[in-house]
């Protein structure tokens, strides 16, 4: 298995990671109080491999510029390990970090390589590097060897990102997460069917979803991918699929299937982010591999957001190679309901911090 250790598109460079990196060439004269802060957790949903909270820092990079412009200039940067350190009772760390008497901004990038903006110079330089949907395949984001597999995302290691002025050598920096979280529970309803129709889930996978996206913009994504279908999809992917699983076998009596994925946000493409439901569809006249593409919320996803994708399947669905057509949203053979909720809120604490 190769070692992978960036699952981030950074600025590359060799500098070595340890105490503020000045990139300035002046004393580092200042200390800033930087307060953080991943949110309240409003929403949770287990994964169906790890119940661990979803709120986790592990390696944060704090950026200090000297304006808040496209062309402002990176004065100092730090990677800060916040494993270990406990928040106060509002869910804020706090960490007092040194930099130049010019940092006036701040930018914090949560669960990153270190070193990840080592070869950036501007602020525009930072903003045009992009969170990868791979590293929700480590368990914090760095220092991990991807290893692509499915139902393999972990929820202790997403992407964040924050930014704020800072004011009386103190900055507040609220972060949001980079992905939004799409929770699938799939029940089937033949009632009333005189055919013996009845539909056996056996994966979930997501359908168009992007690969990468700038970090503070809710476009400027990488690449297109069509499917994650388990075998289809490249190994470097997979990790957006359950894969083949016996969701029979756990006789749930609410859920014939379900699964959580973690996805970048989509919002104004010409695609649907979609998840699809494959599974055993049999009828009077036999049975037959059959597909569920339904779209999340009319494409509409928003980072830092919680999605519920109620679905009921009642009829047949589609063949594998009619999946392109498009959602089924409006079928008859099936009914969606969406539910979205804010996954965070933040602290109600005045920023003007005195």
């Amino acid at each position: 298995m190769a070692l992978m250790p960036l699952f981030f598109a950074a600025c590359s460079s060799d500098d070595v990671a340890g105490g503020p990196v000045n990139k300035s060439g002046e004393d580092l004269n200042k200390t800033v109080e930087i307060k953080l802060t991943p949110g309240t957790v409003t929403s949770r949903t287990p994964m169906t491999t790890d119940v661990t909270l979803d709120d986790s820092l592990n390696n944060v990079c704090i950026v200090f510029f000297e304006g808040h412009k496209p062309t402002s200039k990176i004065v100092s940067y730090q990677d800060i390990d916040f494993s270990k350190m406990t928040p106060n009772a509002y869910g804020i760390f706090t960490k007092r970090v040194s930099t130049t008497s010019k940092a006036t901004y701040a930018v914090a990038l949560a669960n990153v390589t270190e070193n990840y903006v080592s070869g950036c110079a501007t602020f525009q330089d930072v903003m045009n590097t992009k969170a990868d949907i791979r590293s929700t395949g480590t368990q914090d984001g760095r220092y991990s060897q991807y290893q692509p597999a499915t139902n393999r995302q972990y929820n202790t290691g997403l992407p964040m990102y924050g930014e704020d002025t800072i004011q009386n050598d103190q900055v507040l920096l609220n972060l949001e997460r980079k992905v939004a979280r799409v929770r699938i529970n799939v029940k089937t309803d033949f009632s009333g069917r005189s055919d013996g129709a009845g539909f056996t889930p056996t994966e979930i996978f997501m359908h168009n979803f992007w690969n990468k996206c700038k970090w503070n913009e809710k476009s400027g994504c990488d690449s297109l991918i069509k499917t994650a279908e388990s075998i289809y999809i490249s190994s470097d992917y997979i990790i957006m699929s359950t894969g083949v699983q016996p969701f029979a076998t756990l006789n749930d009596p609410n859920y014939a299937a379900w699964a959580t994925f973690y996805v970048l946000p989509w919002i104004g493409s010409s695609a649907d982010l979609q998840v699809v439901v494959k599974g055993t569809y049999t009828n009077s006249l036999g049975t037959s591999t059959i597909y569920y593409p339904v779209s999340i919320n009319g494409g509409m996803v928003e980072q830092n957001n919680a999605y519920t994708i109620n679905i009921t399947i009642k009829g047949k669905g589609v063949e594998l190679k009619d999946v392109n057509d498009g959602p089924l949203n409006s079928s008859s053979n099936l009914t969606v309901n969406v539910e979205v909720s804010p996954w965070t809120t933040v602290p109600n604490i005045d920023k003007t911090i005195e």
